[in-house]
């Protein structure tokens, strides 16, 4: 006879997985499309879930072809039930439109429903041309001060894509200032007018390259041009060219240098804190007149040498702005006229600006042509 206790029946109760959430690319543009420049790879994502929780290693089903191909490549990936699976794909060899759909399975029952396509596309061609640079104030690699703007005023500089379709945006900087600058074009392909007050005088550049849709950027363009020295010296204690008596001086505790500049009615301005290291260790500071041929008040600091066994004393000049132009590499060490017979600045304790109390150019005047004294 048969024992109906050893009659069992069995069911196992499995619910078709959920339709994919989240999907997203690396790099990111939409689902419904965008363009992605140069890269190592393009990473697809999803996030995968069962209501099943006994469910909990999970299968994310990627599809992906280039767009018109009848027969996408196929690859799943293994990913714990919730969280997002992720397919790695190479980016050599991709160029063009390419779609993409992914679904979850369980591998009990039927696999869940498809997301929907997203595209991309991979654009690997980058600006053929470097951009094109022009200026009415200041031309390129004109050297006539007649046909050249002034140091301190403002030139305008037209940007253009120099024939290259698809430029959309422009990055610019210039040597005296490194900062990144970005400017676009009102269309595809145009140009745009940036501006720019060189606050030196002399030969200076302007960096440019193009950018399209995707990132991918031009050569670089290097514009060389000149702006001619300002007729007159800025007025003794004047940093920036305004006409008013400005200050630099030394945090106490940072180390950092300031400029104030004055008003003109014995106040201050907002103090501007420069990036320029450390001066901490400066026993002294000071400004009257200027040490090189730009007609800019320059600094003066007194600070230990290198090596820390005496004094050095040091010139930083002016960028024209009440900034200086790089600490490091512009800084110009002053010496004495006979170092073994009186080396006086190893040991001294402050320094003074005077002006100049010699008529060193011998027009039978002492007066700011001549060079500025400690």
């Amino acid at each position: 006879k048969l024992d109906p206790n050893s009659a069992r029946i069995s069911v196992t109760f499995n619910t078709t997985p959920d339709k994919v959430t989240e999907r997203s690319t690396d790099p990111s543009v939409p689902c419904t499309g965008g363009t992605i420049g140069t890269t190592d790879q393009v990473v697809l994502r999803a996030r995968v879930k069962d209501k099943d929780k006994e469910d909990v290693g999970l299968w994310a089903e990627f599809h992906y072809w280039k767009d018109g191909a009848s027969t996408p490549i196929k690859v799943e990936r293994s990913v714990t039930n919730g969280n997002v699976a992720q397919l790695p794909i190479p980016a050599t060899g991709l160029d063009g439109t390419y779609r993409w759909d992914v679904r979850a399975l369980d591998k009990v029952g039927a696999p869940g429903p498809w997301a929907g396509q997203c595209t991309f596309t991979i654009d690997r061609t980058r600006p053929d041309k470097t951009p094109s640079v022009k200026s009415v104030q200041f031309p390129e690699n004109e050297e006539d001060p007649e046909k050249t703007g002034f140091a301190r005023t403002e030139g305008v500089f037209t940007l253009g894509a120099n024939g290259v379709k698809d430029v959309t945006a422009f990055e610019w900087w210039t040597d005296s200032n490194p900062k990144v600058n970005k400017a676009a074009p009102t269309t595809q392909g145009g140009s745009v007018d940036v501006k720019y007050m060189p606050t030196t005088a002399g030969p200076q550049r302007l960096f440019v390259r193009s950018l399209d849709a995707s990132g991918n950027r031009s050569n670089l363009k290097e514009y060389l041009f000149y702006a001619k020295r300002l007729a007159t010296r800025d007025k003794h204690g004047d940093l920036n060219g305004d006409g008013t008596v400005d200050i630099w001086s030394v945090d106490p505790g940072a180390g950092n240098l300031w400029m104030h500049p004055g008003k003109g009615d014995g106040t201050f301005d907002l103090s501007r804190q420069l990036d320029q290291g450390s001066f901490a260790d400066a026993a002294s500071v000071a400004h009257r007149g200027s040490w090189n041929e730009d007609y800019y008040e320059d600094l003066v600091v007194l600070r230990p040498s290198p090596d820390g066994s005496r004094k050095n004393l040091y010139v930083y000049p002016n960028k024209g702005d009440g900034d200086l132009e790089n600490a490091d590499a512009n800084r110009l060490e002053l010496q004495v006229a006979d170092p073994e017979a009186n080396d006086h600045w190893a040991s001294a304790d402050q320094v003074v600006s005077i002006g100049s109390v010699n008529d060193d150019n011998g027009d039978g005047r002492i007066d700011d042509n001549d060079q500025p004294d400690l």
